[in-house]
């Protein structure tokens, strides 16, 4: 399994947590106010409790210095604990549009492509982590130049270009998953960062953020039992 690599002339040992932190890019405020309307009402597992939304506010840095203390920030900043790693192609493109969650339209420069994020689980249109996520997407991407990289299948069965996303050496994918607002989601042959993805959703399910959140309902305590006996280690940068 590929680590993830260390960009040149790139050491983040020398940042402190707020600076860690801060590269990590969240809703909006005014997506986190729109997100309380219309969301909680309902019942049964499509009934999304306020403390949900307080992972647009405060789970990011929680999350990361969590994810500090276990050695798996690397892949989230596109980071490496092995600098002598070959840096995989990324290319520069322009997002055009979101159109959900995990799906975008881009320009590298050879006209309009969609992109599918690899890694993040999908949602069934109409349920509420649908909506709020696709929201996600576009205060994060919507108009911004990111990197795009490819596994070892280009794209999928519909000519969607398979990618790892980057926005200033955060991976958008990862930062998704890590948020609590998708399930991770092996997709053969993509799996270069499985294993990180794998542990992201595994630290979302222990915050209890997002999809994880009790008051969401859709989860057993099994599962997320399950979950936490399951969290790999990882390989990264240390905490210090």
């Amino acid at each position: 399994m590929q680590i993830p690599p260390q960009p040149p002339d790139d050491d983040h040992s020398d940042e402190n947590q707020d600076d860690l932190v801060n590269k990590v890019y969240g809703p909006s405020q005014s997506d986190i106010d729109r997100s309380w309307e219309g969301y909680n009402t309902g019942g049964g597992g499509q009934r999304i409790g306020g403390l949900i939304w307080k992972v647009t506010i405060a789970v990011v840095s929680i999350v990361i210095l969590a994810s500090m203390s276990l050695g798996i920030l690397g892949p989230l900043l596109g980071g490496s604990s092995s600098p002598e790693q070959e840096i995989p192609e990324r290319v520069t493109a322009e997002v055009l549009r979101v159109i959900d969650g995990r799906t975008i339209v881009v320009n590298a420069g050879y006209g309009e492509r969609t992109v599918r994020l690899i890694g993040v689980g999908a949602h069934a249109f109409g349920d509420p982590f649908y909506s709020f996520g696709q929201e996600v997407t576009q205060s994060w991407l919507n108009g911004k130049q990111v990197l795009l990289e490819a596994d070892a299948q280009d794209a999928d069965d519909q000519g969607r270009l398979m990618r790892y996303v980057f926005l200033e050496e955060v991976m958008i994918n990862a930062a998704f998953i890590l948020n609590g607002l998708a399930e991770q989601e092996t997709q053969q042959p993509n799996v270069r960062y499985d294993a990180y993805l794998d542990a992201m959703e595994s630290q979302a399910r222990e915050s209890g953020v997002g999809i994880w959140d009790s008051s969401f309902g859709s989860q057993t305590e099994a599962d997320d039992s399950q979950a936490l006996n399951r969290l790999p280690t990882v390989e990264g940068p240390s905490a210090s």
